[in-house]
């Protein structure tokens, strides 16, 4: 656990954190949107669910044998807020870095 604090507070090490989290966040949106593009898609079959309805009982269901029934979705949830947290704090703590780094402003802009 030492090693990986002393490797976090490098800056290498905060923007390996900030590009692992900007790559879940990515994924999710990317994962989200194609999911709810099944709003287009229409029926399973003409009396049948709507293939939203389908997907999201799919989410509900995944990993049920784990986590319960639901409880995958409460699981990604709490990971995607902390990869926010992670990402913006860190994100925050480069940019401070960064700016404390430069004694002198440039001369031309």
């Amino acid at each position: 656990m030492k090693g990986v604090l002393a490797f976090y507070d490098t800056t290498i090490g905060k923007k390996a954190v900030a590009a692992a989290t900007g790559i879940a966040l990515f994924g999710f949106l990317a994962g989200h949107m194609a999911g709810n593009l099944k709003t287009f898609a229409g029926f399973a079959s003409e009396a049948g669910p709507h293939k939203l309805d389908l997907y999201a009982e799919f989410l509900r269901e995944a990993f049920s044998q784990i986590f319960g029934h639901g409880g995958f979705l409460w699981v990604a949830r709490i990971g995607l807020l902390g990869c926010l947290i992670l990402h913006v704090a860190t994100v925050i703590q480069l940019t401070r870095r960064n700016a404390s780094a430069k004694s002198d402003r440039y001369a031309v802009t």
